[in-house]
């Protein structure tokens, strides 16, 4: 049986037809497709949460952060909550179709992620620059100039090496 998984060798993730059984190499993953999805998705949910999660009532809110951002079991929350493990999955349900609502609405998440993805591709650029221009003779006040450049742009979405802080 062929089926699509998703592989990532420490670095973007690709998808292949593969046969048999799931293998895990030393820096080398490989996941059946569902779970890249479902990845994807819990991370997406997560932004979502982070931006519109003080809009949810507390207890909703206090579902999806346990769920979401502690990584626990609807059982656990459950008992944590008092509440019944079907009730837990209902309330996840309600509110990421409420979070998804506020998304289709404002737009926020998706602004940030385009911004995200923006500001790498200039800091990129500018560190390309910072190389070319180091190589040059006197031109000290190009390379402070592209320093400050990047700077400004690392300070824009607080990023360290492209990463969010």
């Amino acid at each position: 049986m062929t089926r699509m998984v998703a592989i990532s060798i420490i670095g973007p993730v690709k998808q292949i037809p593969f046969t048999g059984p799931i293998i895990l190499f030393i820096g080398i993953f490989i996941y059946p497709m569902k779970r890249v999805v479902d990845m994807e998705k819990v991370v997406r949910n997560v932004f979502l949460l982070d931006f519109y999660g003080s809009l949810l009532t507390e207890h909703q809110r206090n579902v999806l952060d346990m769920h979401y951002n502690n990584d626990f079991s609807l059982a656990e929350i459950s008992e944590l909550m008092n509440i019944s493990r079907q009730g837990v999955h209902d309330t996840i349900k309600r509110s990421n179709k409420i979070l998804n609502k506020y998304e289709q609405k404002l737009g926020l998440v998706n602004r940030y992620m385009r911004l995200k993805k923006d500001n790498d591709r200039m800091l990129k650029i500018v560190k390309k620059l910072q190389l070319y221009f180091k190589e040059k003779d006197n031109m000290e006040d190009v390379q402070e100039e592209l320093k400050q450049l990047y700077q400004y742009i690392a300070s824009v979405l607080e990023f360290d090496n492209g990463e969010c802080s």
